[in-house]
């Protein structure tokens, strides 16, 4: 969580992943173990979104989801973690190289697509405006999924994008 945030947090908390210290103007630790603690809380008490699909969607719903796992979508938006996990989230939580090579040789961690209806921009900056814009960035790790996405008729891809606006 304090990566996520990019905050420092007491070192009470003895969290092996945390940031203790940085080298800004901020006094540290940012976050307080109270905050931290009521964060994390309010976190773990909400719901994941709820996926509704019409039943003249269905078929096409059905048809985007096992596409989805056909070209390899599913193997970085991994949609259960656990096999005992009660939702489905749509992500590894891994880092992985996603990006053209001529920008930042950076890499993100796979975000969860669940809800992804509800959010306005995409990928992994919000540059793209659009889901079918998010996935054409697609490169490195993900250019074979990205190369059978191109290679879906235009009906498939609908189906896909249809799956994966109702998440």
């Amino acid at each position: 969580l304090a990566l996520e945030l990019n905050m420092t947090i007491p070192e009470s908390l003895n969290i092996h992943t945390a940031i203790y210290s940085d080298n800004d103007s901020v006094e540290d630790p940012e976050f307080s173990s109270e905050d931290f603690e009521a964060l994390s809380f309010f976190l773990s008490q909400l719901a994941p979104p709820v996926t509704m699909v019409s039943d003249e969607l269905l078929t096409r719903y059905e048809q985007g989801k096992a596409l989805f796992t056909e070209i390899g979508c599913a193997n970085c938006h991994i949609p259960k973690l656990i096999e005992s996990q009660h939702y489905v989230s749509y992500t590894d939580l891994l880092l992985h190289k996603v990006q053209k090579p001529d920008m930042l040789n950076r890499s993100f961690k796979t975000p969860p697509l669940w809800g992804l209806n509800y959010t306005g921009t995409y990928w992994h900056d919000g540059r793209a405006s659009t889901i079918n814009e998010a996935i054409q960035l697609h490169a490195r790790e993900a250019s074979t999924s990205l190369e059978e996405w191109q290679a879906l008729s235009a009906g498939e891809q609908k189906a896909l994008l249809i799956f994966l606006e109702h998440l």
